[in-house]
């Protein structure tokens, strides 16, 4: 009984120090726990897509993504380690990311680790610039990154032209001829009469699409004589492959025809492709007009959409008017006029000046000088003008100045205030100045009107900004990261960004000096980042030289010098690289003590064994010393016994 009790007490303590064992070991190993590594985007390149750069809605492109990780070295990694998911963004399709490994540590060293990805066939939606994926590498937790495409252009960022003016009665009756012409129309070419029904704000080009207008005028029914008042029908046909958004027709008579009406210009609503549109003005024959032949110069100033936004074009037609002139009244004219030699007087624009390029979103004045070219008579009853177009408006006056007369050779100036609205796009603003005026030759009091076309040019203000950075501490032989932040506070892009690390110090190394960074759309913003290294120890500059195109293609650069210093690397006695003394210092404490752990509870437990064992053979011994007197009394009869039997039993308890 006491047998068993002893060998399931020795098995007990057994299992207990086989327990503490394992734990010892668990404790000495240490458990492995998922970490997640340092992963950052380095740049992208778009593979294919719209040539022009720019991505729209429902354009498919190929995106590649440059990736670097900031703690695992190359060595060890395949590009099966890493798994790369396309995640809810401004793109379509999953893009199937192909993984492909850039550094290599085949001469020896173990640069860090750089990969791209190349994702294929996504489509933009037209909302927000962002590509965003979930990268994982083997033996670390996922990590989210992600991409702004400067390229792509929102569905917000589209130039939208509204209609210069109502329809007036005139152009109702006009979509009623277009709409009967259309029936005319040959029905083969399904595709035109598709992009013939999309209205004006829809409508986009392709590359090979023109626009072109042809200008004429309906047949007048009956004769024109002098002093008679006609209406002119003139005849705007869209005869290009676009519809033609918005326009301005301006009208110049000649001579011996003068305008009945308000402005010398008129507005002009969409014209669909293919489709007419008819502007009707109102004339008078002069009453002296002797020469049957007359004519309405006409100038037709017109926008249209482009794939690359909006397009403006110009289309001059000069239409011949035929007069009835009774010969007995030409005859006296012509008798009368040959009196008189003195050319007409001509109102032009001598010179202009509006103080230089003007910035998008600023006002300024414009400063017209204007003479007479006659040297013997005098302008007098003078209208002057100013239609503006797209780009460019009036301020705090009307278009239209009155001038009493203008002496022979006679100059007048004249100052107006304008203004460029903010989202007007970079390049020339015109405008059109015309002029009506009287003059008197032979006591006859005659009409004449005259126009010219001016260019001011606007550009829209470089607010690029890069900021210093802090100065830079670094490890002698280690990655030391320089970020510049950047924002582009301007109203248009830069084209063409490019950054550039310049260093004179030969003990400095980076991998990547010179960065190609694309596009920067207005309102975007970021860091531009370079990774380098030094074999001194000290304190450096560097500059970063960072080039663009402004909306103007002027190239601008800028640079930014930074400071960072070094300093020399800590070493132990028994490592040589200070990362991995830590992680043995901290991973290898058990490893170091586990089998004196082990030893120790080993020899505790026998300790314990031991001192059970001699206790339970004490207690044993005193149980058998009890019994034997109690016999040897019973024996002997309580009178001490013999010698003989006494020593027997002595003996007996010795060989016991």
């Amino acid at each position: 009984m006491m047998k068993n009790n002893l060998k399931n007490t020795l098995c007990f303590l057994l299992f207990i120090a086989m327990i503490f064992s394992f734990v010892s070991m668990a404790f000495a190993e240490g458990g492995e726990t998922t970490e997640v590594s340092s992963t950052v985007v380095t740049g992208y390149d778009i593979i294919k897509g719209d040539m022009s750069g720019k991505i729209r809605k429902g354009n498919s492109i190929d995106i590649v993504v440059s990736f670097k990780n900031l703690t695992l070295k190359t060595s060890g990694i395949k590009a099966s380690d890493i798994d790369v998911t396309h995640i809810v963004d401004s793109f379509k399709g999953n893009g199937n990311p192909k993984i492909t490994i850039t550094s290599s540590s085949k001469q020896g060293t173990d640069p860090l680790l750089t990969f791209d990805v190349r994702f294929t066939s996504l489509t933009y939606t037209g909302s927000g610039r962002s590509l965003n994926f979930y990268v994982r590498i083997e033996g670390f937790d996922a990590e989210n990154c992600g991409v702004n495409i400067l390229e792509c252009v929102e569905d917000s960022d589209e130039i939208i032209i509204p209609d210069v003016t109502e329809p007036t009665t005139n152009d109702k009756n006009n979509d009623d001829n277009m709409d009967n012409e259309k029936t005319e129309a040959p029905s083969n070419d399904t595709t035109d009469k598709t992009e013939a029904d999309k209205t004006p704000t829809e409508t986009t080009t392709k590359k090979d699409e023109t626009a072109s207008v042809q200008i004429d005028r309906k047949v007048i029914t009956g004769p024109i004589k002098p002093g008679d008042i006609f209406t002119l029908p003139i005849i705007l046909k869209n005869t290009g492959s676009i519809p033609i958004e918005s326009g301005i027709i301006s009208f110049t008579p000649s001579e011996s025809l003068d305008l009945l009406e308000t402005s010398s210009s008129k507005a002009v609503t969409a014209i669909k492709k293919g489709a007419e549109q008819i502007v009707e003005i109102k004339l008078q024959v002069n009453k002296n007009a002797e020469a049957p032949s007359q004519s309405v110069s006409v100038s037709f100033r017109y926008n249209y959409k482009t794939s690359d936004g909006m397009a403006q074009s110009t289309e001059d037609e000069k239409l011949n008017i035929q007069l009835t002139i009774d010969e007995k009244i030409t005859t006296t004219t012509k008798a009368k006029k040959a009196k008189v030699s003195d050319a007409a007087p001509n109102i032009i624009v001598s010179s202009y000046s509006y103080g230089g390029a003007v910035a998008a979103g600023k006002s300024f004045t414009l400063t017209l000088e204007f003479k007479n070219t006659s040297d013997k008579i005098k302008a007098e009853n003078i209208v002057m003008s100013v239609e503006t177009m797209t780009g460019l408006s009036i301020s705090s006056s009307s278009n239209t100045f009155y001038f009493d007369s203008l002496s022979p050779l006679g100059k007048q100036i004249k100052k107006i205030k304008m203004e460029v609205p903010p989202n007007t796009p970079a390049g020339a603003a015109t405008l059109s100045i015309s002029f009506k005026y009287d003059y008197i030759q032979d006591n006859q009091r005659e009409s004449m009107s005259s126009s010219e076309n001016l260019s001011i040019p606007v550009f829209l203000p470089d607010r690029f900004t890069v900021s210093q950075p802090e100065h830079v501490f670094g490890v002698q032989n280690e990655e030391i990261s320089i970020s510049l932040p950047y924002i582009n506070k301007g109203k248009g892009s830069l084209r063409n960004v490019e950054a550039t690390l310049i260093f004179d110090d030969t003990g400095i190394t980076c991998e990547q000096s010179h960065q190609n960074l694309g596009n920067f759309d207005s309102g975007s913003n970021g860091t531009i980042d370079f990774f380098l290294t030094s074999e001194n120890v000290g304190d450096f500059t560097v500059k970063i030289k960072i080039s663009y195109e402004d909306e103007m293609e002027e190239v601008k650069v800028t640079e930014v010098p930074v400071m960072f210093s070094v300093e020399e690397a800590e070493t132990y006695p028994d490592f040589n690289d200070y990362g991995e003394q830590d992680e043995q210092t901290e991973q290898s404490f058990f490893s170091k003590f586990k089998w004196l752990f082990i030893i120790g509870g080993a020899a505790l437990l026998i300790i314990i064994a031991v001192v059970v064992i001699v206790k339970i053979k004490k207690k044993k011994r005193a149980r058998i010393a009890d019994t034997f007197d109690w016999d040897t009394i019973q024996n002997t009869g309580g009178n001490g016994g013999n010698d003989k039997t006494d020593e027997a039993a002595k003996e007996e308890s010795a060989k016991r």
